[in-house]
């Protein structure tokens, strides 16, 4: 099967196959994301020879005397993760389209390789295809991405009354609305980068929208345990919880700001990240898997172990960054200041 890479068209007056992104101009990232799939029979369609390795050059004219090809259009985006299996399937490639280029600011903002960075193995299934599928459905209304990260901060903190409220079923009802957060998570990112209105202070917003929820929910999980059992231990779950997130966050955020670039950074801690066991440790770091086991523990009515939990956890965690940079400390000395 040939791949056939359009890459003869023109956006605001700028070639796309000359456009630069990451370093690269768009056609070669592409290239390099067929040939990591093992494709070796690539053409590039282009009046002018933008010599690209290991790919072969055709006129426009010449486009249609190639049989059997699957076209790769450089004015759409193509999501890679269904760009790669409808290639592999050899099947039509319209389904792997997000957007077409119209603008020049869509390639600014991803280029036309959508690339996840990160797949939760549980949400990539259900969570992630339906806040998808909304956000196309809202594409062309007048809702903005930062409109949506708003409401969802809204409606996740009113939905923290049922844990005061209503029982068992005020519990499960939390619990589907943990899900329903977590799909309208994504739904905002999804309708920036359909309207091409993706901005920092988005991403900034997005964020913070996050922490705060869940922050907040940690907080009224350990107030309304302490309500109903009159325990004093969940309160200081609850400031445990806050405590370690703190100092996790703090000492991970300064470790980069510190040491990344330094000689005690990234060839240690990728090492130790590459062990199974450490993996596995920071698994439950992941904002998706925190969402996930809230919600396990809602339906069960179990929200006593997940507070417990993530008191111990996250002051363990803190606690062992700060042993780690400590023993590359003592083993390497200091870092001076750039």
């Amino acid at each position: 099967m040939k791949i056939v890479i359009l890459a003869n068209k023109w956006i605001e007056e700028e070639s796309i196959a000359e456009y630069k992104f990451k370093g690269k101009r768009i056609v070669e990232r592409i290239v390099d994301f067929l040939e990591d799939m093992g494709e070796n029979e690539i053409y590039i369609v282009s009046d002018t020879d933008l010599k690209i390795k290991n790919t072969k050059h055709i006129s426009l004219s010449k486009r249609d005397s190639l049989k059997n090809k699957q076209i790769i259009d450089l004015k759409f985006v193509y999501d890679s993760r269904k760009l790669k299996k409808l290639i592999k399937k050899g099947k039509p490639l319209d389904k792997a389209i997000i957007i077409e280029n119209s603008v020049t600011c869509n390639l600014d903002y991803f280029g036309c390789l959508y690339e996840r960075k990160e797949w939760n193995p549980i949400s990539k299934f259900y969570v992630e295809p339906l806040g998808e599928k909304i956000g196309y459905w809202l594409r062309k209304t007048r809702i903005s991405p930062n409109a949506v990260s708003f409401f969802n901060i809204i409606l996740s903190s009113l939905a923290s009354l049922l844990l005061f409220f209503g029982g068992v079923f005020g519990l499960i009802m939390f619990g589907i609305w943990v899900r329903v957060f977590h799909m309208i998570d994504i739904v905002d990112g999804q309708i920036a980068r359909l309207k091409c209105q993706g901005t920092n202070f988005g991403r900034w917003v997005d964020g913070g929208t996050d922490r705060f929820v869940i922050g907040l929910w940690h907080m009224t999980i350990a107030v309304s345990l302490y309500i109903k059992s009159q325990k004093i231990i969940f309160l200081f779950a609850g400031l445990l919880i806050l405590f370690g997130n703190y100092m996790y966050n703090y000492l991970l955020l300064t470790s980069v700001a510190y040491f990344r670039g330094n000689r005690f950074d990234y060839k240690s801690s990728s090492e130790v990240k590459r062990n199974p066991i450490i993996k596995f440790v920071l698994l439950f770091v992941n904002h998706d898997i925190q969402l996930h086991i809230l919600t396990l523990c809602a339906f069960i009515v179990k929200l006593d172990w997940f507070i417990l939990f993530y008191a111990f956890y996250f002051n363990f965690m803190w606690f062992m960054y700060f042993f780690f940079y400590l023993v590359q400390y003592l083993k390497k000395g200091d870092v001076k200041e750039v």
